[in-house]
């Protein structure tokens, strides 16, 4: 036992007054106001993304590696966006961008409304007692 608070019942009984309350908050997200958006466009030759991304380096290098759409060349170019507390889904919108571009062959936007934005993302629980 960690901690022997002895005989609680007891101590509540015999104390001169005793506070009582109850806490409430609902389920809680640390997400952005706006929702997420990329450009992309993938070319025969070459891929340029257009990515709110809060690691344009990291991001272009393994999400978005050239060489995964058969490319040598590839470009993040970082745009303003929402940002977050935490992680929102601006990599995912260019992650998704690209492969619909590359799929249809020209230029595509992804953007996100807010209902997609806080679509099976993390919430804080919410406490009920």
């Amino acid at each position: 036992m960690l901690v022997d608070s002895g005989d609680v019942e007891r101590t509540l009984q015999s104390a001169s007054k005793v506070l009582q309350a109850t806490y409430l908050h609902p389920y809680q997200a640390h997400g952005s106001i706006g929702s997420s958006c990329a450009v992309a466009d993938v070319q025969a030759d070459r891929a340029t993304v257009w990515s709110a991304t809060q690691s344009v380096y990291p991001h272009s290098a393994r999400h978005l590696d050239p060489h995964r759409f058969g490319l040598s060349i590839g470009r993040v170019i970082f745009t303003r966006g929402p940002g977050c507390y935490g992680i929102n889904a601006a990599d995912t919108v260019s992650y998704d961008a690209a492969l619909l571009s590359q799929a249809v062959h020209q230029p595509v936007r992804v953007q996100l409304t807010r209902q997609d934005e806080f679509h099976l993302r993390k919430l804080r629980r919410c406490l009920r007692r």
